[in-house]
């Protein structure tokens, strides 16, 4: 049990694994920064709004970078998602168009939902590329988690 411990302990120490996840770490720090620079042009309810297609842009990128296949179910799920996420901006627009208010000046909001894209755009790609290092690495999910938290680390 006790050799156990040491390796597992090891597994989790930095090496040659944790510099192939520098990029990805890098890239879900700058993604924070990226959030916030957003979040100075639009709203967090259009911010979280905009983030949901994430879900789309993460299955494209994995399909074409991983091979993944999906099902039917899986792919009309998305487009409902797509569809509620359409749906919702319109009501949103309609509801501040209704009550005189404004969301925003669209010089701003159109910033901000570029700035959110690029978000969504780098967070499934680092999260794709994530899913291709766990895959192939053979340790324990704990010792990876430790060494793309280590990566991550300024």
């Amino acid at each position: 049990c006790v050799a156990q411990g040491r390796t597992a302990v090891r597994d989790c120490l930095p090496n040659a694994a944790t510099l192939k996840l520098i990029p990805t770490a890098s890239a879900f720090l700058l993604v924070n920064v990226l959030s916030l620079v957003a979040l100075n042009y639009i709203d967090g309810a259009t911010f979280k709004l905009v983030s949901q297609l994430g879900l789309l842009t993460t299955t494209g990128l994995s399909r074409v970078l991983l091979g993944r296949r999906y099902s039917l179910q899986q792919l009309q799920a998305l487009a409902l998602t797509l569809t509620s996420i359409v749906f919702f901006s319109m009501c949103r627009q309609a509801q501040h168009a209704g009550d005189g208010t404004h969301a925003g000046d669209a010089t701003q909001v159109a910033k901000g939902t570029c700035w959110t894209t690029a978000c969504v755009l780098l967070t499934s790609t680092a999260s794709v590329m994530t899913e291709a290092f766990l895959v192939k690495d053979t340790r324990p999910f704990a010792a990876q988690k430790a060494q793309l938290e280590i990566a991550g680390l300024p």
